[in-house]
């Protein structure tokens, strides 16, 4: 019999949506840890560096005599849940070197910081998410062993799908086995990861059920999953972005008032929130770096400033002009940034008109925008002469730096900082 007319009456049998003919139970069940069986478990303690090796396992046999038809069965995995359940970090599928949603793309700016852009997808240069997940079809314990099989494993997002179906000749036999062998899963635990992952199966839609064909072929159950956690540890203060510190956006202020007799620097401070008290931390619990790099001079943290849950990492200098200027914090690894590029209200990385006309409707704003509300735009794209309120002067100032005023030369306009903000604090 022809496969793709099997994968057809298989499809057709899960759509059927029958009487369930039982419960069913999928116990995600980690069995080798970096390569070394462990004796099964649904907790399981672990490291940054580690890889995990799970199966799904069907804790109840089908129980009946087995008919000639078609059965099967289909896990789709939590995988994008799992993989940011944690505190930090990420634990992810082996092979995958990828942003965790894909990101489509023409050319290679339109990916983030180290990915490229392969096949219309962004991608790492070692990104093969076929090595997570496998069906092993000659073991004695998998669902359909001895059948002509038909498998398949879908790997094009996180939610990892797993399946297999084929018409059975069922000659009366009874399928007693306790538990029978659905599909295998591997992660690998990232660096920085801690907290609880927990990993379990997608039943929540009908698009995106799992499902076990009855013996007959006309019955279906949407089976209850024991979810796999993968513990890493307590984790140590978080830090997110603030208000104060508008992460990735564009400073588009003059770096001083004009005319001013004391000049006033441009931003040299990062505002971040912690989940926790972060209690002693010090300028050496974070690092420094521009983007593109500048040599000199080097930027450097020169203090810490904590208030409750609230820290102020102050720089040694004004974020520098066409660059991203970011602090990274250690422990976690989270980078936040801000670049400083005048003139820029609109925030698309270019000094152009556009920038005079974003700031002619923050002048007169309307109430809706395409039916969504409409948003001003933050203080440090709209308060370019940095007189600390936004109005008609704001306009005049921008249209100095497009014509050239003060500090600026003539021919402002087309300035731009046209590198994606590194910063990685986001799921």
């Amino acid at each position: 019999m022809r496969k793709d007319f099997l994968l057809t009456c298989a499809i057709a049998a899960f759509a059927m949506q029958a009487p369930v003919f039982g419960e069913a139970i999928i116990e995600i069940r980690a069995v080798r840890l970096n390569d070394a069986p462990i004796p099964g478990t649904t907790t399981l303690a672990v490291s940054p560096g580690d890889k995990i090796e799970a199966e799904f396992i069907l804790l109840t046999g089908w129980g009946a005599d087995l008919p000639d038809g078609i059965r099967g069965a289909q896990v789709i995995v939590s995988g994008r849940l799992g993989a940011t359940s944690g505190g930090n970090g990420r634990v992810l599928p082996l092979g995958w070197d990828a942003p965790l949603d894909l990101i489509g793309c023409t050319i290679q700016q339109d990916c983030p910081i180290g990915f490229l852009c392969s096949a219309g997808q962004c991608q790492g240069a070692s990104h093969f998410p076929e090595l997570g997940a496998s069906i092993d079809e000659n073991r004695p314990d998998f669902l359909l062993f001895g059948e002509d099989v038909l498998s398949f494993i879908g790997v094009t997002t996180l939610n990892y799908r797993l399946g297999t179906s084929d018409r059975v000749t069922g000659q009366g036999r009874i399928d007693d086995r306790p538990e029978v062998y659905l599909g295998t899963y591997i992660v690998v635990v990232s660096d920085f990861a801690c907290g609880t992952f927990t990993f379990t199966g997608i039943t929540e839609s009908i698009a995106a059920i799992s499902e076990l064909i009855g013996p007959d072929g006309l019955t279906s159950v949407v089976p209850t999953f024991v979810p796999l956690e993968l513990d890493t540890g307590a984790c140590g203060p978080i830090p997110t972005d603030t208000s104060g510190s508008l992460n990735c956006s564009l400073d588009a202020r003059y770096p001083h008032p004009i005319n001013s007799g004391s000049p006033v620097f441009a931003e040299n401070s990062f505002v971040l929130d912690f989940d926790v008290s972060p209690v002693g931390l010090s300028a050496s619990d974070f690092a420094a770096f521009t983007f593109l790099p500048t040599f000199f001079p080097p930027v450097t943290i020169s203090s810490v400033q904590v208030q409750g849950t609230t820290a102020t990492v102050t720089l040694n200098g004004q974020f520098a002009d066409d660059k991203w200027t970011c602090i990274r914090h250690l422990d976690t690894n989270r980078s936040f940034c801000r670049g400083n590029l005048p003139g820029d209200s609109d925030q698309n990385s270019v000094v152009d008109l556009d920038d005079i006309d974003r700031l002619l409707v923050d002048l007169d704003p309307p109430t809706l925008v395409d039916g969504q509300p409409y948003i001003p735009l933050d203080v440090v794209a709209r308060d370019i002469d940095r007189s600390g309120t936004f109005g008609p002067l704001d306009l005049l100032a921008s249209l100095n730096l497009l014509g050239g005023s003060g500090a600026f030369s003539p021919g402002y306009e087309g300035a731009s900082l046209n590198l994606a903000c590194p910063s990685t604090p986001a799921p």
